[in-house]
């Protein structure tokens, strides 16, 4: 069994590694992403990643490849509508979305906050 010190030390280092993406995303990505695509566009983006991820959740559940069928998905929808973006602004839509689901429609918030360890 692990013992408390390891737990901590895991705990300590996945709040490390997902500040450290965190402010990243916040500092570097999200303001150079704004720039490249208007706002307007990046919001109708951010929804149609939210209605895929949720869609793919609902239709395929037990499935090991719901980010590469939610990547194709994003993308013909956004193609239809004539939204072009690069790969990772599609799969950085994805994981944002799939967090959103996670904690905010599902409720999911323990198994990405830990309350009372952080």
């Amino acid at each position: 069994m692990f013992n408390i010190q390891e737990v901590a030390f895991f705990i300590l280092v996945a709040i490390a590694i997902f500040l450290g993406a965190f402010l990243l995303y916040g500092k570097y990505i999200a303001p150079k992403l704004n720039k490249l695509v208007p706002q307007d566009v990046l919001d109708k983006a951010r929804t149609y990643a939210l209605d895929v991820v949720c869609f793919i959740e609902q239709t395929f559940p037990e499935s090991k490849d719901k980010k590469l069928v939610a990547r194709d998905r994003l993308k013909r929808l956004l193609a239809e509508v004539e939204i072009h973006l690069s790969e990772m602004a599609i799969d950085l839509l994805i994981e944002a979305a799939v967090f959103y689901m996670n904690t905010e429609i599902l409720g999911r918030k323990d198994k990405y906050i830990k309350v009372g360890e952080a």
